[in-house]
């Protein structure tokens, strides 16, 4: 899998991946509700914000996306693998690249939401280090403290 950061080209099947996994957690998908995803190019272009597409054979089959929660902390977002894909370790390549881009836009630390009960993406992120911060009724809050160092990320 190649990644690289999302483009005109590669924005409907950026959208095609994370639809689809909605639809694995939801009865009904309603695009209204995700304005971000509208003009992803756009979107993820504002300054602390990135978007990034894993491509095989120039299909979009990974995405993540990291936006501005503050100066020294970028939120992970969109972080989805299409169906047929999965298993491969696509998710945990994406996540690595996300961290190294959060450290190069000057990010201290991550932060992640998901789900309560989405029982794979919570694992998903504590395989990877990042503790529960708090919980609320139906999410799960994560922060991770990112390596202060730029060689750490290849030392992995």
């Amino acid at each position: 899998m190649i990644i690289e950061k999302i483009s005109h080209r590669t924005a409907e099947g950026a959208k095609k991946v994370i639809f689809e996994g909605f639809s694995e957690y939801f009865s009904e998908v309603r695009e209204d509700l995700n304005p971000d995803l509208h003009d992803i190019v756009s979107t993820y272009s504002r300054k602390g914000h990135i978007f990034l597409v894993g491509l095989i054979d120039q299909k979009v089959v990974c995405t993540g996306a990291l936006t501005r929660e503050d100066e020294q902390t970028g939120r992970m977002v969109r972080l989805s693998v299409a169906k047929a894909y999965r298993r491969q370790g696509f998710a945990k390549k994406m996540i690595k690249e996300l961290e190294k881009q959060a450290f190069i836009l000057g990010y201290n630390k991550i932060v992640i939401e998901t789900t309560k009960g989405w029982e794979k993406p919570i694992r998903l992120y504590q395989d990877f280090g990042y503790q529960i911060d708090f919980t609320t009724s139906d999410q799960v809050h994560f922060t991770k403290k990112l390596p202060d160092s730029y060689q750490k990320f290849f030392d992995k």
